[in-house]
């Protein structure tokens, strides 16, 4: 009796493990020549979206300096997260126009990563989303202002000349200048 449930649980398992490939190889192909993808709307990552905002960063545009500024600091493991994040991304131009500080800031990983979360706020924000807002915080709990003047967008006063550069778990925006968070306030001490 104990020997047939053994075969019997055997060819229950045989039979689930092939019909659940069977399933992944249904799930994997594509559609039917002539039929609609409703998963690929434009309304988001598709397929073929770089699956981070660390991916992306690295594959789009010309974001390679503020790449190895994610490097140095440490916060490529922090945009690897679920998220969601908007990235107001520094290109490599804007990088170039801060000269030699930006070695300052590379020798500096705590000063560059106050600055790099500057650029940074929670969720999945759109450019039509942002055109209607006035005022974000970011992940350095610091607060960007949003300015729009026709169809010029602002945010902390560097233009969004790229916007809307979808990842699996986030949205760039390039930016024109590097974005530098206000001073930390210290506290007054009694004397």
């Amino acid at each position: 009796m104990l020997r047939a449930l053994t075969r019997l649980f055997v060819l229950a398992v045989g039979m689930m493990a092939v019909v659940v490939m069977a399933a992944e190889d249904f799930l994997r192909t594509e559609p039917a020549e002539g039929t609609q993808d409703t998963d690929r709307s434009g309304d988001g990552p598709t397929d073929d979206t770089p699956d981070t905002v660390v991916d992306a960063i690295a594959q789009t545009g010309p974001f390679g300096t503020l790449h190895v500024a994610l490097k140095t600091s440490g916060m490529i493991e922090t945009l690897e997260a679920a998220g969601p994040f908007t990235v107001f991304a520094p290109t490599d131009d804007a990088f170039a126009a801060v000269g030699e500080t930006l070695d300052a800031w590379l020798a500096a990983p705590e000063t560059l990563t106050r600055i790099l979360r500057h650029h940074i706020v929670s969720g999945r924000l759109t450019r039509a989303e942002l055109a209607e807002r006035e005022m974000l915080t970011s992940l350095a709990r610091t607060r960007l202002r949003l300015d729009h003047d026709g169809e010029r967008l602002t945010v902390g006063g560097a233009a969004i000349d790229e916007p809307d550069v979808e990842a699996g778990n986030g949205i760039i925006h390039g930016i024109d200048t590097v974005l530098e968070p206000p001073a930390r306030r210290t506290p007054a001490r009694d004397t």
